[in-house]
């Protein structure tokens, strides 16, 4: 007697969504953007420290190319503050603020009443590695009194590569010196596809934190 055909089992794929992230992160003041020096740059151009003719531009081309480099690998170069919000407690909080330096996060939230209260610290460990969480320690609980609304919790933290220039890898800022002088030849040209020379998206793709997404899908 033939078997009837079995039903297709749902399948999984693992979707790369780049460093796309799902939560809002903000800088803190003195926000940091520019990753290579004024000094740098100039030099590497070939334009005298005396002449400031292209100082406005090259500073506008720094930071805006240093916030392409941050956003598309997930890192931030100079030591930065950032917060970044949740709306629930979770077994553990995902920082996509790459690398953190202080081993200290601080966990505010809001509780019934309105208040901002910090949580204790001896609730929450924090892993160390490039996919960094805090995550809630075996037998303790986070707290029950948070009040239902968007973004009621937040987590604040200190990333970077360190407080200097130098603090960052070379290969990285080999790469974001070519991007901006591949943008300061072509100023104005800012719908080009090649401002971001090839040897540079190699390697900030070699520093890029990727997400990983499962899907479920049928079929």
């Amino acid at each position: 007697m033939p078997h009837a055909p079995l039903a297709p089992l749902p399948t999984f794929r693992a979707v790369v969504t780049g460093s796309k992230k799902p939560f809002r992160y903000k800088r803190l003041p003195p926000a940091r953007l520019a990753a290579i020096s004024l000094d740098t740059v100039k030099a590497r151009l070939g334009i005298a420290p005396s002449d400031t003719s292209f100082d406005s531009l090259i500073g506008l081309i720094t930071d805006g190319v240093t916030l392409f480099a941050e956003n598309y690998t997930g890192l931030t170069f100079i030591n930065q503050v950032w917060e970044t919000f949740r709306d629930f407690f979770t077994p553990s909080f995902e920082l996509r603020r790459a690398p953190i330096l202080s081993s200290v996060v601080v966990i505010t939230y809001f509780n019934l009443s309105g208040s901002v209260v910090a949580v204790d610290s001896s609730l929450f460990g924090r892993t160390d590695t490039i996919y960094q969480r805090v995550f809630l320690l075996d037998g303790q609980s986070w707290p029950s009194d948070k009040q239902d609304r968007p973004e009621a919790i937040r987590l604040r933290f200190t990333a970077g590569f360190g407080a200097a220039e130098t603090d960052i890898p070379a290969d990285l800022r080999m790469a974001m010196l070519s991007h901006i002088v591949s943008v300061f030849a072509k100023a104005g040209d800012c719908c080009d596809a090649g401002l971001i020379p090839n040897t540079a998206l190699d390697t900030y793709k070699q520093h890029r934190i990727l997400s990983l997404k499962i899907v479920h899908s049928e079929g």
